[in-house]
């Protein structure tokens, strides 16, 4: 015999898309403005979708490809 599947409803909360909390924009204006210090091309590009981002989940994503961005330079700085 075949198991029963349940479904739970579906919240509205649950379509929306989480925003970024306060302390992740933050962090991205600050490795927005470390791209600037280091004048690299992408930091007007990565300055207007961290103003544009309106998802904790992209927010994340764009703050750990900035890091790395900025680890690369830094260690190409320091060879």
């Amino acid at each position: 015999m075949p198991e029963k599947i349940t479904f739970r409803p579906l919240n509205i909360s649950d379509l929306a898309p989480r925003l970024p909390s306060d302390k992740q924009e933050e962090y991205a204006e600050i490795l927005v403005n470390k791209l600037r210090e280091r004048h690299l091309l992408g930091a007007g590009v990565y300055a207007d979708k961290v103003l544009r981002c309106k998802d904790r989940g992209v927010m994340s994503g764009l703050i750990d490809d900035m890091k790395k961005i900025i680890e690369d330079v830094d260690e190409e700085a320091t060879a």
